[in-house]
């Protein structure tokens, strides 16, 4: 997830799911604004996951991955999005929803497993600027912004930010004021060929992964 609160994705589609990714931006961070947290995670009850897994390899090795996914399907709901490539071909992904400023805040902090889903969504209703960073972020994560008419604005990856405690984390701006992001494990927006002229479509709610 991201400084602002991912910083810092009926999923019964036959499609096969991909991964999302991130941005850089130019917005500079206000201090003391609430930032999104890039990676979903429950301060007291994601401990961690034992789900099935996007990505092993860049996982940290000897953590119990027990709690994160029960963790998060918990407190998040889920949502199927649809991307509209460039060509016209169509991908559509299971997410978790983060769209309050609670939820933002927390992101996939702390989570080092998906169990099968492909990220997370930033809903904020409206444009903004708000920045995203890594902090308390254990998986290497990729973000991409969209308009408030679901048009592609930017993307970036973000490398983890373990310590919770540090306000030393970087933070990475969409290059355009946005009112949706979705974050995935980095490298999942080049394998999904999202690029500037995709257009996102949310809905509908309470999806699954398909694996």
């Amino acid at each position: 997830m991201a400084l602002a609160t991912a910083f810092l994705t009926a999923c019964a589609s036959q499609e096969r799911t991909v991964k999302v990714i991130g941005r850089p931006g130019t917005v500079a961070a206000t201090p003391g604004a609430q930032r999104p947290s890039a990676n979903v995670g429950d301060d007291t009850s994601a401990t961690n996951d034992t789900s099935a897994t996007n990505d092993t390899t860049n996982r940290p090795s000897g953590i119990d991955t027990t709690a994160d996914v029960s963790a998060l399907t918990s407190r998040f709901s889920t949502v199927t999005v649809t991307i509209t490539r460039p060509d016209g071909s169509q991908l559509k992904w299971c997410l978790f929803v983060a769209d309050t400023d609670e939820l933002r805040q927390r992101g996939l902090q702390t989570v080092t497993e998906l169990g099968g889903y492909e990220g997370m969504l930033f809903r904020f209703g409206q444009e903004q600027a708000t920045p995203f960073w890594m902090k308390g972020t254990l998986l290497p994560l990729s973000i991409a912004f969209f308009g408030s008419d679901g048009s592609y604005l930017s993307a970036r990856d973000m490398d983890p930010c373990p310590d919770e405690a540090s306000a030393a984390c970087p933070t990475y701006p969409a290059e355009a004021p946005y009112a949706d992001a979705i974050e995935t494990i980095v490298g999942g927006l080049t394998d999904a060929g999202v690029v500037a002229g995709s257009k996102l479509v949310v809905g509908p709610g309470g999806c699954r992964p398909n694996r």
